[in-house]
């Protein structure tokens, strides 16, 4: 579940959360970001939102930080990923990016995916629009540790 948060559609931050919570509870994976999780919750860290995700039954909760990178939550702990070092151009897309790789990263390699996700927002970053990287380009960026 990705909440990809707009005030600008829905101001009323209540009726928001008790929305997100409500979807929360049927999620196993959560992707939100650190500005989501401000607004949202202002009378909570980060944190404490994924905590308490988790111990609501939540398996995985994804944490995006823009150029700071990702965190990931489980029951077992935490794993943080650094930003891309890259010349940003445009964000668009890069949320949904990262979506897209969590998933193939917990399909196939559990929260070590969260690495892949961040060269993968990265290469979106570098790019006009919301292009996300082809698996061959995401392929050779991964083996060379390239900088978009």
């Amino acid at each position: 579940f990705d909440p990809n948060i707009r005030p600008s559609v829905l101001g009323d931050r209540e009726k928001y959360s008790s929305s997100v919570e409500k979807w929360v509870t049927i999620s196993s994976i959560v992707k939100v970001s650190d500005d989501d999780i401000k607004w949202l919750y202002p009378d909570e860290t980060m944190d404490e939102v994924a905590h308490r995700w988790i111990s609501q039954g939540v398996s995985c909760v994804v944490l995006t930080r823009g150029a700071h990178g990702l965190i990931g939550f489980t029951d077992h702990g935490m794993e943080e990923v650094d930003g891309a070092k890259i010349t940003v151009i445009d964000t668009v897309g890069a949320g949904d990016t990262v979506g897209a790789i969590i998933v193939e990263g917990i399909i196939e390699h559990s929260v070590a995916g969260l690495h892949k996700a961040v060269i993968a927002a990265g290469i979106t970053c570098s790019r006009a629009g919301a292009q996300p990287p082809y698996k061959h380009e995401l392929t050779e960026a991964m083996e060379n540790n390239a900088v978009y």
